[in-house]
């Protein structure tokens, strides 16, 4: 602050000193009246930036709530986000369905139980139920429609498959 005014001290002194060079009275005015409007639009832009350094950043208050906007398009039916209850039935049996449609050579029996399965389908089998115990267990946590999630069964079930751990 003391440098600011100082500075402003010298800058006055130098402007009052060019000021007696001029021998001319209306010269003379019309030099402060220069001087004034230039320390005047000086002082200006100074507020200006400061105020706007300082209220740029500065959260304002909140105005009123605007319209309502358009109703939007209508959900998905059976979609159950809301009820605690919302399970899909089946779960398992649905699961193994699918897989006998992925694997037709083993039997739908050895898929839900390995315990039942012949040596042979033993080896092929062990993998499905493993994944097909996994996907029951999403399924009976799931929020989503049955529809939804037994689309998402199937290309799980084929790539296990495609990634070379079943032998078919």
């Amino acid at each position: 602050m003391f440098n600011f005014t100082l500075f402003l001290i010298i800058i006055f002194i130098v402007l009052l000193v060019i000021s007696f060079f001029i021998e001319d009275i209306n010269l003379r005015i019309c030099y402060w009246l220069v001087v004034m409007l230039l320390a005047l639009s000086i002082f200006n832009i100074a507020l200006a930036i400061t105020y706007y350094t300082k209220l740029r950043n500065e959260v304002g208050v909140p105005g009123p709530r605007g319209p309502s906007g358009d109703k939007g398009a209508k959900g998905p039916q059976g979609v159950c986000t809301v009820s605690d209850q919302c399970t899909i039935k089946d779960c398992k049996q649905k699961i193994v369905d699918v897989a006998h449609d992925v694997f037709p050579n083993v039997r739908k029996s050895c898929l839900s139980n390995v315990g039942r399965c012949t040596n042979n389908e033993k080896q092929i089998a062990k993998p499905i139920s493993q994944q097909i115990e996994i996907l029951t267990q999403k399924c009976n946590t799931t929020k989503m429609a049955e529809s939804d999630f037994m689309k998402q069964i199937r290309p799980s079930l084929v790539r296990l498959q495609d990634d070379g751990n079943i032998d078919t």
